[in-house]
Parts: C-alpha cells; structure tokens; sequence
C-alpha cells in the first residue's frame, strides 16, 4: 500500500473521531508524504541535471574529437605523394597527372577516376589505395576487389 492510501485510510478514521495522539500521528504522516513528494521533485531535478551535464560533456569530447580528427586529415591531406612510399610507376603517373598531395589524391573522387590516370594500372591504383587507407582514407567507389 502507498503512503497516499494510508493517509487516505488514517483520513477515513480520523472522520470517525479519533483522539488527539491520532490526529497527531496523521499530521506527522501527512508531513512526511509532502517530505518525501518534495525529495522526489528534488531527486528528479538533480537528476535532470546530472543528465544535461553528462550529455553536455559528451558533446565537449565529441567536438574535441572532431576538431583533433580534422587537424589530423588536414595534416595527412596536405602530405606530399612521395611521403606515401609509392612504386616509382604510381609516383610518375600521379606527378604526370598533376597530382602532388594526398589531398589530390582525393580530390580524384574515386577508384575509377584514379585508374583513368595515365599509365597507371590496376595494381598501381590498388597500391595507391593501400596506402590511403593506412591513413583511414578512402576513395569513393573502390571496385578493385571486384
């Protein structure tokens, strides 16, 4: 049974006539039940507090990460290709191209672009690849694997 109908039932009593150490005692009862009604407004409250902070402090990390990931990307973009340890045919051909950073190397858009380059061919393109994800990098569409 719940504090609200047990004062509900000691109200019922109390309309019977009671003496005065029973109204005492349903005054007492009535006191806690506001007692506890305010502790659970408060408990709710802090909680809705701690949730906000918790979510705000998630959003704080997540926009550091993000910030520390577009740092790193910029700084692997602005790489130049001979940083990448390429064959010397993919080098050539990326430089014939006009191709000199990592970031060009994105700017191509995807696996079937890179192979139109000149002269390079399939497995250079796949090498190419290799390296880019090394970097967590990915050329859109990469339908080397089939």
């Amino acid at each position: 049974m719940t504090i609200e109908k047990t004062i509900e039932k000691l109200k019922e009593i109390k309309t019977y006539g009671a003496g005065e150490e029973f109204e005492d005692a349903l005054d007492t009862a009535v006191a806690l039940l506001d007692a506890l009604r305010l502790l659970k407004f408060n408990a709710y409250a802090i909680t809705f507090i701690l949730d906000e902070a918790e979510r705000k402090e998630a959003e704080r990390k997540e926009r550091e990460k993000t910030a520390e990931l577009e740092c790193k990307n910029k700084e692997v973009l602005a790489m130049p290709i001979a940083d990448l340890d390429l064959s010397l045919r993919s080098y050539n051909c990326l430089m014939r191209r006009g191709v000199a950073t990592v970031g060009d190397i994105m700017a191509l858009g995807s696996y079937e672009e890179l192979c139109r380059t000149r002269n390079l061919g399939r497995k250079s393109a796949e090498e190419i690849c290799s390296k880019l994800a090394q970097f967590g990098l990915k050329l859109g569409s990469e339908a080397q694997n089939g």
